[in-house]
C-alpha cells in the first residue's frame, strides 16, 4: 500500500508500506477520501503537543469501502461504505467505564499516536466503523469526523434554542461548531481576524460576524448584540489573545468551552471566572457523536461540503500540507482523494 508519512517535522512524503494485516474484529478498508486538519499541519511544523514521530500514515478523517473483514464482523459486509472513527481506547479505565471514551487515559488517535488513514488501505476495529447512507457523497461523508468535533463542543456547552453563542475562530471546526449551534436553534456570532474566512461564513448565511483584528472582541460583541453578551463562548481558535479575553466576552453565569489548542501558555485571570461564576469546560475530540453527524449532514441541516476548498490526489498530499503550513489563508477544508 501507499501512505503519506511524516518522519519528523518538515519531512513528509508518500511511501510504499506493507499492506496491513487483517485481524479478527477488524475490517480492511480501501480509503476513498481523507481530510487534512490542523493536527497534520501542527505535526508537520513540529508544534503539536501530541504527535508521536515517525507517523506512518498521517490523517484521521477518512471514509472508504470495506474490502475484507475478519471474524466478529458486527454485521458489516464487504462493499459497505463506511466512516472510520479514529479514536482507539482501552475500554477499561474510569473514563471508558463512565462512557466518556474520548477521555480514555490511554487514548490513541490514528495518525497522531499510531499509523493514520491517509493511505490506500487501512485496517480498523469494526466497532469504530459507521455505515454511510447510499445517497451521501464521499465529499459529504469525509466531513463526518470533523463535524462530530463541532457537535461535541455544542454538547459540552449545553447549547439550547434561542441562546447566543460566540464561536471564536472561523476555521473548519469553528464554522462547523457554528453550523451545529444554528441547527440547534441558537444564534451564533462568529469571530475571526481573516476576512476571507468571514466571507465563507456569509455565504453560509451567518450574519453576526466580528473581525477581531480591527478592534477588541468584547467591544465588537457589545456593538453587534446591542449591548448584551453571549451566554456561551466556544473557542476554536487556540489564539492566546482570544483565550485570555473570553471572560470579558460572555455574560455572568455563562459557559466557556475550549476546543482549540493554544501553542503557548495562556494567562487567565481566574478572579473574573469567579466573579462572573463562569463554567469553564474543555472539549476533546468527540464521543459517540458520529451517528448524529451523519444525520445532520444527510438531512441537509449542516451543509458541510461548502467548507471544502481543495481536493488533491494522494501524491499531492505532502505539497498540500506544506502549503497549509505556509499559507493557511488559501485554504479552509483540504481533502486528499486516495482511491478514485
Amino acid at each position: 500500500m501507499r501512505a503519506v508519512c511524516l518522519e519528523e517535522p518538515y519531512k513528509i512524503y508518500v511511501k510504499e508500506l506493507p499492506d496491513p494485516v487483517l485481524a479478527d474484529g477488524q475490517a480492511l478498508v480501501e480509503i476513498k477520501l481523507c481530510g487534512v486538519c490542523g493536527t497534520e499541519v501542527g505535526g508537520f511544523k513540529g508544534v503539536s503537543p501530541v504527535v508521536k514521530y515517525p507517523v506512518l500514515g498521517v490523517g484521521h478523517e477518512a471514509v472508504g469501502v470495506v474490502k475484507a473483514i475478519g471474524e466478529d464482523a458486527g454485521g458489516f459486509r464487504v462493499g459497505d461504505r463506511v466512516s472510520l472513527e479514529p479514536y482507539i481506547t482501552c475500554g477499561e479505565c474510569h473514563s471508558c467505564r463512565e462512557g466518556r471514551c474520548n477521555n480514555c487515559v490511554s487514548l490513541q488517535t490514528c495518525g497522531v499516536h499510531r499509523p493514520g488513514m491517509m493511505a490506500t488501505l487501512f485496517s480498523h476495529p469494526v466497532p469504530l466503523l459507521h455505515r454511510i447512507p447510499g445517497d451521501m457523497s464521499w465529499e459529504q461523508a469525509v466531513m463526518i469526523e470533523p463535524l462530530s468535533i463541532g457537535i461535541h463542543a455544542n454538547h459540552r456547552a449545553g447549547v439550547k434554542k434561542g441562546e447566543r453563542v460566540l464561536v471564536a475562530g472561523a476555521g473548519p471546526i469553528g464554522i462547523l461548531a457554528a453550523l451545529v449551534a444554528r441547527a440547534y436553534g441558537a444564534l451564533p456570532i462568529i469571530a475571526d481576524p481573516m476576512e476571507e474566512r468571514l466571507d465563507v461564513c456569509r455565504r453560509l448565511g451567518f450574519e453576526l460576524l466580528c473581525n477581531n483584528s480591527r478592534e477588541d472582541l468584547p467591544g465588537l460583541l457589545l456593538k453587534v448584540l446591542d449591548g448584551s453578551l453571549p451566554s456561551i463562548a466556544i473557542d476554536c481558535s487556540g489564539a492566546v489573545p482570544v483565550v485570555e479575553c473570553l471572560a470579558d466576552c460572555v455574560r455572568h453565569g455563562a459557559r466557556v468551552v475550549f476546543v482549540g489548542w493554544p501553542k503557548t501558555v495562556c494567562s487567565i485571570d481566574v478572579s473574573w471566572y469567579i466573579r462572573k461564576e463562569l463554567n469553564l469546560l474543555g472539549s476533546r475530540n468527540s464521543n459517540h457523536e458520529f451517528l448524529e453527524s451523519i444525520e445532520l449532514i444527510g438531512s441537509g441541516a449542516v451543509r458541510a461540503t461548502e467548507l471544502i476548498t481543495s481536493i488533491v490526489p494522494l501524491d499531492g498530499a505532502p505539497d498540500l500540507i506544506r502549503d497549509l503550513a505556509e499559507r493557511p489563508g488559501r485554504h479552509l477544508k483540504a481533502v486528499v482523494r486516495i482511491n478514485a
